[in-house]
């Protein structure tokens, strides 16, 4: 009995130092790691809420870019990092797809990592060259039909959504073309831009300027909803396309183990930043991100659903990493 009632003062004691430890955070400066190269969407958005973090909280914020492995080395370092708060991990839907596309792994996204908060979802958009003469997904795939081998596109990498969503299409509609990765958005857009590739699947707010300046042509936006950003380019349903539950997101993990309420108050200054209205509309909307704003244990169910929704497309497209 004595063993039992020591057992529940640790317990005890350990919720309190938690939650006093709660009430400073944070004292010193916080990591931010992102996977992706800089001056991406999410880069740009991760550096926009560490600069408004930095503001709100008083303490220093420094942005780590970790690229490389499709956000492996990113998730490597951070379930490797002290699971204290003070790092945290921005990510994308790729966290959750990896287990599906890699046979082997050094990282479980459901394990070892600690959901925070959902952020925002992306609006995407399918463009082509402006060399290539299609003005449509119908005359896209009969063009690629009547010239096999011919027609690539680029992705920001081997297993992103940007891969993951042309080879479905492909698959869906009987097209041909392709694959072509590259490390990078930045990389993806000078390629295509170049005359290197002709499709790429990209988030719209990269490219609005150049699809209304012709040299991009839009094709398609996926979603349930045309964008208020293109509002004359249709729908992947409008376009005859399967529906599709998956969806394109970015979101704040941090180390398993890091102190639950360290993660609330971690969410709670997220979320207030993604909620103020002129943090949307400069750093959100206008380049086609939608808020999200889920907190801790809303972003872990969502997970879990998000990768079931994820599977089946997966398994259509016959994508297979090593």
């Amino acid at each position: 009995m004595k063993a039992l009632i020591s057992l529940l003062a640790l317990a005890i004691g350990a919720i309190g130092a938690g939650s006093a430890g709660a009430q400073d955070f944070p004292s010193r400066p916080v990591r931010i790691i992102v996977p992706l190269s800089a001056g991406s969407a999410f880069d740009i958005l991760a550096r926009a809420i560490g600069t408004r973090f930095q503001e709100r909280t008083g303490q220093a914020v420094v942005i780590e870019n970790r690229v490389g492995g499709n956000m492996s080395v990113a998730a490597n370092a951070c379930k490797s990092a002290p699971d204290d708060g003070y790092t945290i991990c921005i990510f994308t839907q790729n966290i959750i797809l990896n287990p599906l596309l890699y046979a082997k792994l050094t990282y479980d996204p459901f394990k070892d990592l600690t959901p925070v908060a959902l952020v925002a979802f992306q609006q995407q958009v399918l463009i082509a060259s402006k060399s290539l003469p299609v003005s449509n997904f119908d005359e896209l795939v009969k063009y690629s039909k009547e010239n096999p081998g011919k027609l690539n596109y680029a992705s920001i990498g081997a297993g992103s959504d940007s891969h993951l969503i042309l080879e479905w299409m492909r698959v869906v509609s009987g097209g041909n073309w392709t694959h072509v990765p590259f490390n990078g958005s930045p990389q993806a857009l000078l390629a295509i831009s170049g005359g290197d590739v002709h499709l790429l699947l990209t988030t719209a707010g990269n490219v609005l300027q150049q699809i209304s300046s012709g040299e991009f042509k839009a094709i398609a936006m996926r979603g349930e909803r045309r964008s208020f950003l293109l509002p004359e380019v249709p729908t992947f349903a409008e376009i005859g396309l399967p529906p599709l539950q998956a969806r394109s997101w970015a979101g704040f993990l941090a180390p398993a183990g890091v102190p639950p309420a360290i993660v609330a108050k971690l969410s709670a200054e997220i979320r207030a930043i993604i909620a103020e209205p002129d943090f949307q509309e400069r750093f959100m909307r206008k380049v086609a991100l939608e808020p999200a704003g889920l907190n801790a244990s809303e972003f872990k169910l969502f997970l879990a659903a998000d990768q079931a929704a994820w599977a089946p497309l997966i398994q259509s497209s016959g994508v297979e990493l090593k």
